[in-house]
């Protein structure tokens, strides 16, 4: 994930999804290249503002308990 600068709290929600993802808007190196896919999806929000501060696409399940205890949520 790139430094993406937080309020001073540092509190952030993270969200990860699993599923087929296509980075439409990610910056492209080369510049001609397609963009990013994956099968894990890494939103990161502020938690005071709600702002999305960051993303990633990975082919590998993110370890959310490096950063806390996940709850996982059931979406139907």
């Amino acid at each position: 994930m790139g430094g993406t600068e937080i309020s001073d709290d540092g509190n952030v929600y993270a969200v990860a999804l699993e599923g087929q993802f296509v980075g439409y808007t990610a910056t492209r190196s080369p510049r001609y290249s397609g963009p990013p896919e994956g099968r894990h999806l890494l939103l990161l929000y502020e938690v005071t503002t709600r702002r999305l501060t960051d993303w990633s696409l990975t082919n590998t399940a993110p370890n959310l308990e490096q950063i806390h205890e996940p709850i996982e949520l059931e979406l139907n």
